[in-house]
């Protein structure tokens, strides 16, 4: 897409790291974090017009609150053609301890990036029965079909979730469960969902979540 002064818009896509304390802001916290560290860093980012401008940007998978990640997406309008070296080192030296930068480039403002798939790690208490788990997930596998019902919530209707359709994976390793989530288009499998199918519940049964990896489709 072209502006009328025919200039080629760009958006910066940024790969990032969160750990730590900052796993436990918000959405909403997580994206002012980042306007504020472009702004210091004085990056070029667009701005919406109208009464209340503000950086069009945007996370196309959002975290939730309390997970860690390895390597999330954020979308950003970009005012220009180039991202040079020491934009990147300035924006890096303007974010706190738990959150870096792993990867950053700009692309066509056009390209829209959806999620196809995530994997995640859960942490294991303890008193986990590794054996009991195990026959859980082995159990799960080995059904066809799983449906969870999702009871209607707010304005949101009663939903049907396919469970077994949307974990393409799930093992246990050592202390940990990792699985891979299909992200679908009518809703997939929340990790409260997952607990309870394989019976992992109580306090101090799950210690912390961590995002691994996500794949995207880059569409045009």
């Amino acid at each position: 897409m072209e502006t009328g002064n025919n200039e080629i818009r760009m958006q910066l896509a940024l790969w990032f790291s969160l750990h730590g304390d900052l796993r436990f802001l918000s959405h909403h916290d997580t994206m002012r974090l980042w306007q504020r560290a472009f702004t210091r860093a004085q990056l070029p980012i667009r701005y919406s017009s109208g009464f209340n401008p503000h950086m069009r940007m945007s996370l196309p998978l959002p975290r939730s609150v309390g997970m860690a990640c390895r390597r999330e997406l954020l979308l950003a309008e970009w005012q220009g053609t180039a991202l040079t070296a020491d934009q990147h080192a300035a924006l890096q030296k303007e974010l706190p301890a738990g959150l870096a930068v792993r990867e950053a480039s700009l692309v066509p403002a056009q390209r829209a990036y959806q999620p196809q798939w995530a994997v995640y790690r859960l942490q294991l208490g303890p008193q986990v029965d590794g054996d009991a788990l195990q026959a859980c997930i082995e159990a799960f596998l080995q059904q066809k079909e799983c449906t969870i019902v999702r009871p209607a919530h707010g304005r949101h209707p009663k939903r049907k979730i396919p469970a077994r359709t949307c974990l393409a994976e799930l093992r246990r390793e050592g202390d940990s469960l990792i699985y891979k989530l299909l992200i679908q288009p009518k809703g997939t499998v929340r990790l409260d969902e997952i607990a309870e199918l394989l019976e992992i519940q109580k306090p101090g049964d799950i210690l912390g979540i961590e995002r691994l990896e996500t794949e995207y489709h880059a569409g045009n």
